[in-house]
This record gives structure tokens, C-alpha cells and sequence, in this order.
């Protein structure tokens, strides 16, 4: 289950209150490079490699802290979410830069995070209540985890890369490290999801890359009688 993560760095909260300043006050795109510069000074914190791929993700999970501090639950509670998605999540999104670096470890693991336009959608037709505990075997950088806190509602997230879970603590998870692949079998007994929220359901296994597995099947084994 969920705890809020003690070990914040403040070097990452200042980077994701930059560029929500940005975003979402200013209202003014960041180019590649001035996020870059924003993302410098934790640019080599985890180990000891750099890794331009990453101050994309910085750039998601601030964009999801924003959205779990400001606008989760009217966006899951309006009766018109396309015209929402048009006036509110797309202006924000355009506001980050385009992902132009990739890195060969998210290509080899297949790391490409959910739009978060879909991953609303997703999580509206989902139709979460306050009673559903949720799973999200593959958390990322939290792009459809965020949406449950529109909902107020129990949450486990799992994310296997480093990289990526330690940014999930930075924004108010407490993911595990599990693979994917195999959560079920790791999951303690009192974690009984009702609902699994994932995406994408094919992925290349990290320590086999020519294997495909459906982890789908995997995460959804483990759903209380009500999923």
C-alpha cells in the first residue's frame, strides 16, 4: 500500500517547481535546452551516469505533480472531459518540449510513458470510486498513477527501472521494484487490487529483450472478486 515517500530530495522539488512555474503560471514553452539547464544540478545524481533522457521525465513528473495538486479531480469529475483535454491538459503539454533524445536503456526496455491525454481518458471511462483499490504494475513516471488522486483512492505502484521510481517518490508515491512480469507473485497478501491500471500491456522483459510477454495477464491474476 501507498505511503508518502520522507526522502525528498530538494534538489528535484526545485526543478519541478521551476518548470510548473513555467508551465502553468507563465504559461510560456521550455525549450529542450533551458530544460537542460533547469535539470543540471541533478543531471549526474543517480549513478554517476548522465543521461539527457532524463530531464524529459523530470519533465513528466513535474507535469504530474501538477496535475495531483491542481487539477485531478475536476478534470475526472467534469461532464465534458474532451473539451477539458482541449482547454487545459494540451496547453500544458505543449508547454514541455519535444522528447527528442532517447536514451538505449528506454529503448531497450521499451520505457515510452502514456500521453497524458490518453491517460485521463483511460482513467475516466475507468470510473474509479473511493472503494477501488488500484494497481499500476508499470508506473513510470507516474502518468496514470497521478489519476487516482482525483479519485481519493488506494494505490500501488510498481516500476522496476531506478531511474523512474525515484521520481515516483519525488511526486508522493511509494512504488515497488518488482518486474512486471511477475507482480503477482510478489505482491503481499493485503494488497488485493479491485482495478489494474495500465499501459502499454506488451513489453520486452528487461533481462531477456527478445521475449515478449502479455504482463497484463500477470497483474490482473491478483484482482479482489470485484475487478
Amino acid at each position: 500500500m501507498e505511503t508518502k515517500n520522507q526522502n525528498i530530495n530538494p534538489d528535484y522539488q526545485f526543478c519541478f517547481e521551476t518548470i510548473i512555474d513555467r508551465i502553468d503560471n507563465e504559461k510560456k514553452p521550455l525549450t529542450n535546452r533551458e530544460l537542460l539547464d533547469i535539470c543540471r544540478p541533478v543531471a549526474d545524481i543517480l549513478n554517476g551516469e548522465s543521461n539527457p533522457h532524463h530531464a524529459h521525465e523530470i519533465g513528466e513528473a513535474a507535469l504530474n505533480l501538477l496535475i495531483r495538486r491542481k487539477h485531478a479531480k475536476n478534470l475526472l469529475t467534469t461532464e465534458n472531459p474532451i473539451e477539458l483535454v482541449r482547454s487545459l491538459l494540451k496547453p500544458l503539454i505543449s508547454c514541455l518540449p519535444t522528447q527528442t533524445w532517447r536514451s538505449q536503456k528506454q529503448i531497450g526496455w521499451q520505457q515510452f510513458s502514456t500521453p497524458p491525454t490518453i491517460a485521463f481518458l483511460l482513467a475516466y471511462l475507468l470510473n474509479l470510486s473511493k472503494n477501488d483499490f488500484v494497481l499500476e504494475p508499470s508506473a513510470g513516471t507516474g502518468n496514470l498513477a497521478v489519476w487516482t488522486s482525483g479519485y481519493d483512492i488506494k494505490i500501488h505502484t510498481n516500476e522496476i527501472d531506478s531511474r523512474r521510481r525515484f521520481l515516483l517518490g519525488q511526486i508522493g508515491f511509494a512504488p515497488t521494484a518488482f518486474n512486471a512480469e511477475f507482480i503477482n507473485d510478489f505482491l503481499s497478501p493485503e494488497i488485493s487490487p479491485t482495478s489494474v491500471l495500465m499501459n502499454p500491456p506488451f513489453r520486452l522483459m528487461a533481462d531477456a529483450p527478445k521475449i515478449i510477454r502479455v504482463n497484463s495477464v500477470f497483474a490482473t491474476s491478483n484482482l479482489h472478486s470485484k475487478g
